[in-house]
């Protein structure tokens, strides 16, 4: 192989490593431009599962308060329900329909006549 062999051969190479290193050069800024990409996702991500677990602890103690108010609505009735055991039963002041389903005559109202109802003039 001559010299003149050689230096093209060396040339071809050379042209090559410069391609190579630019398609390199390229796919390296690609993929900073990805890494860069999911760590901004990856930040997201933890801002997301920070802010879950704030809320899933506000929501567990919103739950607790509820059921501790419900408990003492629950001691509270039972209470109301003990005391009023101990009370006398009050009287019936309805004005409907006994048990055997006549009404009261002394307290049924009824309305009087037409005639009695008419605005006759004074004069």
């Amino acid at each position: 192989m001559s010299t003149l062999e050689k230096v093209q051969l060396l040339e071809e190479r050379i042209k090559k490593a410069i391609l190579l290193i630019e398609k390199l050069k390229t796919e390296n800024a690609s993929l900073k431009d990805e890494v860069e990409l999911l760590q901004m996702h990856n930040e997201e991500l933890k801002s997301y599962t920070s802010d879950y677990s704030k809320n899933s602890k506000l929501i567990e103690e919103g739950i607790v308060s509820a059921l501790s108010q419900l408990e003492k609505l629950e001691d509270s009735a039972a209470a109301e329900e003990t005391q009023s055991e101990e009370l006398p039963p009050e009287e019936d002041f309805s004005f409907e329909a006994d048990d055997d389903g006549e009404q009261d005559t002394q307290d049924s109202y009824t309305a009087p006549d037409e005639e009695e109802d008419k605005d006759e003039p004074l004069y």
